[in-house]
């Protein structure tokens, strides 16, 4: 969602059924967004700081066995 929705507001589209994701159905399965909110976070918060650690957004990473692919 970061970038794309307000903060502290996720969107829950059903991509088997509304492809273009004209219908956003935060509103309607709380529950299930609530869920995969957690979920996400629980993900990033694992990620972030190895991510950090191997130089963040700061361009492109080098591999991590430090060398690079041709």
């Amino acid at each position: 969602h970061w970038g794309v929705t307000a903060p502290g507001h996720w969107s829950l589209f059903d991509l088997a059924h509304d492809l273009k994701c004209e219908l956003d159905l935060f509103s309607s399965k709380p529950d299930v967004t609530k869920t995969l909110a957690a979920a996400y976070d629980t993900w990033w918060d694992g990620l972030y700081p190895a991510m950090i650690e191997h130089g963040g957004d700061k361009g492109t990473p080098e591999p991590l066995s430090g060398k690079a692919k041709k």
